[in-house]
């Protein structure tokens, strides 16, 4: 979480394990947040602490409400994509969860909307499965990272996200992650070419 007080964890069994650190024996004492039954691939803290993201090989993505007095009841569940989910990222203010997938996309889904699910944005560029997101520090930039060797960075702040991203080529590789200087200046991708690259 956020705070470094709760950590969690997931499988490929149907719950999410959620562990206090805050108490000397946390081990024994997790708790389970019910999700799907296909497992959970990976999960993300929305940076205000208030939702768990997580996606499922159902292509589905899990939101828990951790600031409700029952975080496993009723979670929100966004569909869409047509592969499953490889990452997922928040942007800084919590609003927008970024999904990269393995259907060639990445999908904004809007916190704010009454429904989430409804009309997310598609970011459609990419010749292959998206497997690395995350967004500036500013929040106006989100990168992204695929198994088409290149790493792409999209403008959020204009009215049309998903026109023209600036394509970073040179990998020889998959890029697998993708990670901002905390300034915002400066963007490091890595790929199974087995080398990092700073643009």
């Amino acid at each position: 979480s956020p705070d470094g007080r709760i950590l969690a964890t997931a499988s490929d069994g149907p719950d999410v394990q959620l562990w206090n650190l805050s108490i000397e024996d946390f081990a024994a004492h997790p708790v389970l947040l019910p999700g799907s039954s296909d497992g959970t691939l990976t999960l993300a803290w929305s940076p205000d602490g208030k939702y768990l993201a997580g996606s499922s090989p159902d292509n589905a993505i899990w939101l828990w409400d951790m600031k409700s007095a029952d975080p496993g009841a009723d979670p929100i569940i966004l569909k869409g994509h047509d592969l499953p989910v490889s990452r997922l990222a928040w942007s800084p203010d919590s609003n927008t969860l970024a999904s990269a997938s393995q259907d060639k996309t990445v999908r904004l889904w809007d916190m704010r909307a009454a429904n989430p699910s409804d009309k997310p944005i598609i970011l459609k560029d990419h010749e292959d499965q998206v497997v690395a997101v995350a967004f500036s520090p500013d929040g106006r930039a989100l990168a992204s990272g695929s198994w088409d060797n290149t790493a792409r960075v999209w403008d959020l702040s204009s009215g049309a996200p998903s026109a023209d991203p600036i394509i970073l080529g040179g990998h020889t590789q998959a890029v697998v992650a993708v990670a901002w200087s905390p300034d915002g200046r400066y963007l490091v991708t890595t790929s199974y070419d087995d080398t990092a690259r700073q643009w």
